[in-house]
């Protein structure tokens, strides 16, 4: 059986919870569907992690399609594609 996931892509949105103090942050894809809620602890770096998730996933799959011999881009293309995830799951 094959599990697919919410297309990315997935972002950010902070949101405070009438009544109390505390924001938190969800991860929405397309038409803010929820994805995760994340807590206070480490919120900005969890939260971007967990958005990238989806561009990570084309990554990975990019770069094993390459090595098994399925060149469907250029190599820069799928460094492209590494660089700009790996910079959005870091939040540079």
């Amino acid at each position: 059986m094959t599990r697919t996931h919410t297309p990315g892509p997935w972002k950010i949105a902070k949101r405070t919870i009438p009544g109390q103090f505390v924001t938190y942050t969800h991860i929405v894809a397309a038409h803010d569907d929820h994805i995760a809620l994340v807590g206070p602890c480490e919120i900005d770096a969890n939260s971007h992690l967990i958005a990238a998730a989806p561009e990570l996933l084309s990554a990975l799959e990019g770069i094993l399609n390459f090595e098994r011999g399925k060149f469907d881009c250029p190599w820069d293309i799928h460094l492209e594609t590494i660089c700009s995830a790996i910079a959005k799951a870091r939040w540079i």
